[in-house]
This record gives structure tokens, C-alpha cells and sequence, in this order.
């Protein structure tokens, strides 16, 4: 029987069950905290809807809530008895999520959008500083790198740097580095697919989202639909241009699929694994095809089975749009719509080998030769025949564009989005900033770099060419010939340049195309000797080994030193006949 309660709750109706609310047919679970722990918990009252009418599956469903708070409680308590200050707890936690979501998005984004990324041997050293990170913490003794964190960990929160050997550091320094552990767990497990691991564990940084706390009585009914339009605002300034191309994408497959009135709590994990196999069998390249035209994803797939030999998109293509689809599922978990995703325990079947598929490769020496002594290097025909030999000694923006890829290890993408303020001087040395300022769209965090200029760049002449094609103004682009006019990808112009040009010239092996500049550059960094953790630095790979713990890595002086020493048993003299 129940019964009405005073004017401070309004409309809800306590049962006779402790904690029991009712309210418009729903029953709700609620309770106020003691003072002491709302501090900590930055939550007066916790109210939850149990999303049920029935009163005997409420009972079960309120019990249940309750021995999770309960926990929490008691996890609480404990922090209390350690002391531990709810603002040197708030730095900590502030850190833990910034941390925490930098690394998600490698998880999420990095094995459908860098070649290189292997998860396996990004997760082989992380077991060692994890250990590392927790020895910090019981000791108090912090790394280098980890006092950095520390000091902006704090200036962040717009307070003054106490001294290395105060309580207050060491007590934000315990926080930092068990913050840092337990980060460094959960990129551990989400790397090698133990994705029931991957809960936060440590009592100090538990959200409230986590124990499924909600200062709202009402979780908010929605449609599938507004739900991603919340996303698109939310998010439109927070990704790349290409990330946001291809969230719009997966977005209007879903719409398409699920139905735009489709209410998002009712998706369910069978609508979702028809969806990824939906995905899966997915013609590739399918909107360019006439008879696709006007037809949603259902159809398509459909139609595409009454053909014979029809090319699927590649197993790379398909993990990406299914990862962009879990990571929006995520996100309505995080803004409080969900309280767990549908697709989360769904994964994409483990790759088979693709008897089509290329691995890009570095160059061998003999391709180099063949690449640098061709039309673009001695002299061509004319600008339309630049694969021809001719007597034309001008030099082309592909010409720097080839030079960039291999002396810098410059994505395309970078090298045409390149301005005049882009390269600046760091500690007397000049240097190729490669950053995310004014909506350039680096992949992640880690892309943002300094790579100091390769003196047989320097002896070529690029900074003359700079000059030329910038008159060293600094918003104007190094190569503005090279930009594309399409929004979608202003580097499209560039790539269709390059990697045919290869062909053109008798380089005829598929696994070598533009991007084999990277590999081989990375490849002459390691032969160089220059320590692994620096490569993935240059290169603009994330990187969470036990190297990175201890430092910065190596100083500006002592990368370009390493980056001279590349290339050394091969003669560029004959570049110089180019002129600018």
C-alpha cells in the first residue's frame, strides 16, 4: 500500500519497502546520503528509476541498488579514514578522466586509422608500469614525467605548485599515480580484448555514472534520432574532420536500419549484432554504383546478393563504422541516456587473412634510387607529364612533398596542411610542428609533435620555397597548390599525385605507396640507434611503455642528431640541379 509523502517529494509515493519510491506507474530507488559522504560523492541524494511497474521486480531491482551503495558507502568510508582531502581528490580525479579518455580514444580510433598500431605490442610493456606507477604511490617517490603531471595537475586547477616535499604534493602525488595505475589497467585490458576488465576498480576514482547515481529522478526517453543530433553538437568541434565524415556516415546507416522514431533504450544486443553483420556485408565503394542509387543499407545489402563477385568492404573499413557505433554507445552511457550499452559485449569476428589485402612496406634502396633519380628529381616533361623525363628543372610541391615524407615521416594530410607558422625554431634548431591548431584534425593527442628539419632538407632549399610559396606570412599554406577544394579531405588532391606516380615510374609492388615514407623513415631512425620511445614520438604514435615513465625522451639537439644520421649511404648531390 502506498502511501503519500510530505510536499518535499512532490509526486512520489513511498512503499513499504525501505528506499521504494513509486511514481506515475514507475517505481524509483532513493535515498539521501549523510553529509560526510555527499561531500565526497558530490551527491546530496541518490535516485534512480528501476524501470519497472511491477512492485515484486522493483523489490528485487531496489535490493539489488542498494547493496551497490552500500559498497560505495564503504568505500567512502575508507577514503575518509585516510584523510585524504576532497581537493586533492577532485585534482586527482579531474587527471584520472582527462587520462583516462586520451588513451580510449587510441583504443577506439587507432586500429582502424594507423597501420602501425598494434595492440598486442602496445600493451607488451605495460604490465611493468602499471607495477611502476604503484611503487610511486606506496613509496612517494614520483618520476620525472609523473612530476610534470603532478605540477599540471595542479596549475590546471588554477592553484600555485606547493613544494616537492610537502604533504599537499605528495598527497595529489599518491592520487596521480594510482590514478595513472589504474588507467594504465584498463588500457591494458581494453588492448587485449579483456573487456569484462575493464571497470574502474580503484575506489578513488569510481564515477558516479559507474555505480549508476543520477541526480535526475527521471532518466530522459528519447529517440535514436535526437540522441544523435545531441552527439553531432556535442562532438563536432571535438574530432577531426575525416572522424566526423565518418561518424555522419554510420550515423545515417543506423537511422536507416534502427528507424529514426526508434526509441534508444528499446535497442537491444540481437538489433545490434544484425546490424554489424549488416556491416560486414556491406558491397564496398557502394554509393559510387548506379544501381545502389537511393537505396538505404537494408536494401543494398540485399540487392548486392543477387550479384556475383561482389567486392565487401575491407575488414578495416568495417571495424572502423562498428567502432564509431560502439563509441556512440559509450557516449549515451556517459551523458546518463543508458545505463549500459547494447553493443558492448559485441566484437567484430577476428580478422582472416585477406589474400587481397596489402601491408604497406618501407622502401628497399634500390626503390629509393629509382624514386630520386625519376622525372620529379632530374627533370620532367611538364607539369601534366612530371613522370617523363624533359628537361623542366623547376621544382614541383610534390617534389618537397616526397622529400618531407621521407626526412620528416610526415603524414600526407600534414605535409598539404602546413603553414608558415608551422615551422618554427626550437632551442636554435628549426623544427616542423605538426599540431591541431585551427582545425587541422591530427588523428590523436600523440600526433601533436616537433620534428626537427633534416639539415639535406635545410641544404635543398625548403626554406627558400617557403618563403616563396608563404612570404613568410604566417597563416598562408606551404603548399597551397596542393590543397584540395573538397572539405571532406583537403589532402585528396595530394594523395592522388603521389602514389600513382610510383606506378608511373616503374615502382610497381602494391605494398609501396606514399605512406611507405613513414615506414621508411621510422626504419632509419632505428637504425640510427635513436631509442624506441622517441620514434614513436616523431612519428606521432601514443605510446605508454616504461620509457615514457621515466622522461621526455630525447631533447630537440639530440633528435635532430639522430635524424642527420638517417640516410647516410645515400647521395641527394644530384637533387640540388632542381631549382626553385
Amino acid at each position: 500500500m502506498c502511501t503519500q509523502i510530505g510536499a518535499i517529494m512532490g509526486r512520489f509515493l513511498k512503499t513499504t519497502t525501505p528506499y521504494l519510491y513509486s511514481k506515475d506507474g514507475i517505481f524509483y530507488y532513493r535515498r539521501r546520503l549523510p553529509t560526510n559522504y555527499a561531500k565526497h560523492l558530490n551527491l546530496s541524494e541518490v535516485r534512480r528509476s528501476l524501470r519497472t511497474g511491477n512492485i515484486e521486480e522493483a523489490r528485487l531491482k531496489c535490493a539489488y541498488v542498494d547493496i551497490r551503495l552500500k559498497g560505495i558507502i564503504g568505500e567512502t568510508e575508507q577514503l575518509l579514514l585516510k584523510n585524504v582531502t576532497p581537493s586533492a581528490l577532485k585534482i586527482a580525479r579531474d587527471y584520472f578522466e582527462n587520462e583516462l579518455e586520451d588513451l580510449m580514444d587510441t583504443v577506439e580510433f587507432a586500429p582502424s586509422l594507423d597501420d602501425d598500431f598494434n595492440p598486442g605490442f602496445e600493451a607488451s610493456d605495460l604490465p611493468e608500469a602499471i607495477k611502476s606507477y604503484q611503487q610511486m604511490a606506496v613509496l612517494q617517490q614520483f618520476s620525472p614525467a609523473l612530476s610534470y603531471d603532478i605540477d599540471q595537475s595542479f596549475e590546471r586547477e588554477g592553484r600555485d605548485i606547493p613544494p616537492v616535499n610537502s604533504d599537499r604534493y605528495r598527497e595529489v602525488g599518491v592520487l596521480i599515480a594510482r590514478a595513472k595505475a589504474e588507467i594504465l589497467r584498463i588500457y591494458n585490458n581494453h588492448l587485449l580484448g579483456l573487456h569484462n576488465k575493464t571497470s574502474v576498480e580503484d575506489p578513488f576514482f569510481i564515477p558516479a555514472k559507474d555505480v549508476i547515481y543520477y541526480s535526475n529522478p527521471n532518466l530522459e526517453e528519447i529517440t535514436l534520432e535526437v540522441a544523435i543530433k545531441r552527439h553531432q553538437r556535442q562532438k563536432r568541434e571535438e574530432v577531426a574532420i575525416g572522424t566526423h565524415q565518418d561518424y555522419e556516415r554510420v550515423f545515417k546507416w543506423m537511422l536507416e536500419w534502427f528507424g529514426e522514431e526508434t526509441i534508444l533504450q528499446s535497442v537491444n544486443i540481437t538489433q545490434i549484432r544484425n546490424f554489424k553483420n549488416t556491416l560486414m556485408e556491406m558491397p564496398k565503394n557502394y554509393k559510387k554504383l548506379k544501381k545502389y542509387r537511393n537505396l538505404d543499407i537494408r536494401k543494398v545489402v540485399d540487392k548486392s546478393k543477387k550479384f556475383k563477385n561482389v567486392e565487401l568492404a575491407s575488414y578495416k573499413t568495417q571495424h572502423k563504422y562498428f567502432s564509431l557505433m560502439k563509441s556512440f554507445f559509450q557516449w549515451t552511457i556517459n551523458e546518463g541516456y543508458l545505463e549500459a550499452s547494447p553493443a558492448a559485449n559485441i566484437k567484430m569476428p577476428k580478422r582472416k587473412k585477406d589474400p587481397t589485402s596489402v601491408i604497406r612496406k618501407p622502401f628497399t634502396r634500390e626503390e629509393l634510387e629509382t624514386l630520386l633519380h625519376s622525372p620529379l628529381f632530374s627533370g620532367y616533361a611538364s607539369v601534366s607529364r612530371r613522370y617523363i623525363e624533359g628537361r623542366n628543372k623547376k621544382q614541383l610541391a610534390d617534389y618537397w612533398v616526397w622529400l618531407l615524407g621521407l626526412f620528416a615521416g610526415l603524414r600526407v594530410k600534414e605535409i598539404v596542411l602546413l603553414h608558415r607558422r608551422d615551422i618554427i625554431e626550437q632551442d636554435g634548431i628549426l623544427c616542423i610542428s605538426v599540431n591541431d591548431d585551427h582545425g587541422k584534425g591530427i588523428k590523436t593527442d600523440a600526433g601533436s609533435r616537433l620534428v626537427p628539419i633534416h639539415s639535406t632538407l635545410l641544404d635543398l632549399g625548403f626554406m627558400d620555397w617557403v618563403h616563396k610559396t608563404t612570404r613568410n606570412r604566417p597563416n598562408k599554406y606551404v603548399f597551397p597548390m596542393l590543397i584540395s577544394e573538397s572539405d571532406k579531405d583537403p589532402s585528396k588532391r595530394a594523395t592522388r599525385r603521389t602514389t600513382p606516380y610510383l606506378r608511373k615510374i616503374g615502382i610497381e609492388d602494391p605494398s609501396k605507396v606514399f605512406h611507405s615514407t613513414r615506414h621508411t623513415f621510422s626504419d632509419e631512425l632505428r637504425n640510427s640507434n635513436l631509442e624506441y620511445y622517441s620514434i614513436k614520438k616523431l612519428m606521432g604514435h601514443s605510446s605508454s611503455d616504461v620509457t615514457s615513465i621515466y622522461g621526455t625522451g630525447a631533447s630537440i639537439s639530440m633528435l635532430k642528431e639522430y635524424i642527420d644520421k638517417c640516410y647516410g649511404d645515400v647521395d641527394f648531390a644530384h637533387l640540388k640541379q632542381m631549382r626553385l
